[in-house]
């Protein structure tokens, strides 16, 4: 039982905190929905503080928009957790605005070294707040089981709530793995940036990438 309560805190610091501490301070209000899109690569243009107010804004703009909707997956007659909706948005959002704002800048390893790191620290999030949702129904599961009736019907009304939270983290995914493979096709991004130390490349940045290669170096200028 401890377990599962330090759990169910891990996932709402997982969404509550992983949010607040990228973005801070109090929500403005939205300023709208923005599109994302892949600017003109190979620029020298550098990282400013700027660029990370402009994701901040739309991070925040997606926390406050999907944090609040009503999220019901398809299939689903229930909503996602409202403890991960906000905070994955809001994470999710802001890394994509990182993946696809001067991205000319990746040329510089250090500044692609920094994106490698807020993709795997992403990544971690996304994973403590998978295992939380499978670990939080475990005991009602077993209950159901074991007693059937209402401790059978709750678990399969929190099963349905894990699965439209999971369709919800999912849309969120895609983006990021659409952007990754925008990146690659430029060469400013490859599977080999996330080898680890001994070598050898995570499943999920497998997973992420497919296979896409290279179609021309974004670095080289013509």
């Amino acid at each position: 039982m401890l377990l599962v309560v330090a759990v169910v805190v891990a996932i709402g610091a997982a969404g509550y905190f992983g949010l607040s501490t990228l973005l801070g301070g109090k929500s403005p209000q939205s300023p709208g929905p923005v599109v994302a899109s892949i600017e003109v690569a190979g620029t020298d243009a550098a990282w400013s503080s700027a660029d990370n107010d402009r994701c901040k804004a739309r991070a925040r703009a997606a926390a406050n928009a999907d944090g609040s909707a009503n999220e019901i997956a398809v299939g689903s007659a229930m909503p996602a957790n409202p403890a991960v909706t906000g905070g994955y948005a809001g994470l999710s959002t802001m890394l994509e605005c990182k993946m696809t704002t001067k991205t000319g800048r990746l040329c510089d390893t250090k500044e692609k070294a920094a994106l490698v790191a807020d993709i795997n620290d992403y990544l971690g999030r996304t994973d403590l707040v998978t295992a939380g949702l499978a670990v939080q129904g475990a005991p009602m599961q077993v209950m159901g089981g074991l007693f059937g009736g209402e401790m059978s019907a709750g678990s399969d009304i929190y099963n349905m709530e894990r699965d439209a939270t999971l369709a919800f983290m999912k849309r969120y995914q895609g983006r990021i793995t659409s952007a990754a493979r925008r990146l690659a096709r430029d060469g400013l991004l490859a599977p080999s940036d996330f080898a680890g130390f001994l070598g050898g490349t995570p499943e999920v940045i497998t997973r992420i990438f497919g296979n896409v290669v290279a179609e021309r170096n974004a670095c080289i200028r013509s």
